[in-house]
Order: structure tokens, then C-alpha cells, then sequence
């Protein structure tokens, strides 16, 4: 659960170059969260995707290669999407992105 006191720190914010490596990424964890948007909105969220991924245990990632979208039909930017290693395998975040609709969205996903 986010927020709850976790006291070793598992994760940061990675910086993803590339579709192909977010695909090894997905492939080597349990639950991966992903913003995809432009370097000037990742930048404007970054305080806040810190904020998450330093109090959860999922590993967070950001990316700005066109070819993710291509390849996950995201038709709008920023997007942030859960991709899990069981149950639904991907779970899309709607609407504004803000601290308390994405700390609900990452808890329940």
C-alpha cells in the first residue's frame, strides 16, 4: 500500500530511452507503472512520480518514444499505464493526473 510508512526503499523513477526497453522491464517485474508523455510534462510530474515510486514497491517508469504508443494505442499524452504479470494485464489511467486520483489508481491496481 503507498503511502504506509515503507521504510526500505525499492524504487525510483527510471527513465526509459526506448519501447523495446520498457518491454524488458515488463518482462522482469512483477508490476511496472509507466508515464508516457512528452520530456517538458514528465519533467512538470516528476515531483509526483518521485512521490509514488518512493512509496510503493512497483517500479516506475518514464518514456517519450512514439513507438510505445504506437504499439499500446495510447491516442492521447500524458497517459500513465499499470502493466501486471497476472490478473489484468494492463490497466489504463483515466483522466486529470494528480497526487490523490493516481495514490487511489496505483493502490488499486
Amino acid at each position: 500500500k503507498l503511502f504506509n510508512g515503507v521504510e526500505e526503499k525499492w524504487t525510483s523513477v527510471v527513465d526509459v530511452a526506448s519501447f523495446d526497453e520498457l518491454e524488458k522491464i515488463t518482462a522482469d517485474n512483477d508490476v511496472v507503472a509507466v508515464f508516457y508523455g512528452d520530456k517538458a510534462t514528465a519533467k512538470r510530474n516528476s515531483k509526483l512520480l518521485m512521490l509514488l515510486a518512493n512509496n510503493s514497491m512497483i517500479i516506475f517508469v518514464t518514456i517519450t518514444d512514439k513507438k510505445f504508443a504506437e504499439k499500446t494505442e495510447i491516442k492521447e499524452s500524458p497517459k500513465v499505464l499499470v502493466f501486471k504479470q497476472f490478473d489484468e494485464k494492463r490497466k489504463d489511467f483515466d483522466g486529470e493526473i494528480n497526487t490523490e486520483r493516481l495514490v487511489t489508481f496505483i493502490e488499486e491496481n
